[in-house]
């Protein structure tokens, strides 16, 4: 977020995005609804056809996160522009609860290399992700 020059309120609304971006990287329910009209008109041998489309989405993030924490707070130089970061993260061991709890809603039975090698994977894909949403968020 854009540094303001006041690091308390800065910090607060850093820390509150980066929960919600990891929130929402965690459980994300989307609500959707496209509308299509078209419409066809004849008259005096004349067609006249029409359409309309429409779409409406809603993303809500409900989860909770108990056990992060900021690891990193700065103000930092993007496009000649000060911001300030924070970098907010799961512990391992709440990382790696995540992970099983996840694995379990799935129902799917993993040997204990392949659920080894997801968990690398996911920390990693969680890893890119935050970087993601934290550059496009800086450069927006």
């Amino acid at each position: 977020m854009k540094f303001s020059g006041n690091i308390s309120i800065d910090q607060k609304m850093a820390v509150a995005n980066a929960r919600l971006a990891l929130a929402q990287q965690i459980e994300t329910r989307i609500e959707g609804l496209d509308k299509t009209f078209s419409n066809r008109t004849d008259a005096n041998e004349e067609t006249t056809v029409g359409a309309t489309f429409s779409s409406v989405s809603k993303q809500l993030t409900k989860q909770t996160l108990n056990g992060s924490r900021v690891i990193k707070a700065d103000v930092v130089e993007i496009g000649g522009k000060d911001y300030f970061c924070a970098l907010t993260t799961l512990s391992p061991a709440l990382t790696k609860t995540l992970f099983k709890d996840l694995v379990k809603e799935s129902k799917k039975q993993i040997n204990p290399q392949d659920e080894q090698f997801l968990y690398q994977e996911f920390k990693a894909f969680k890893a890119e992700k935050d970087l993601e949403k934290e550059i496009a968020r800086l450069t927006n």
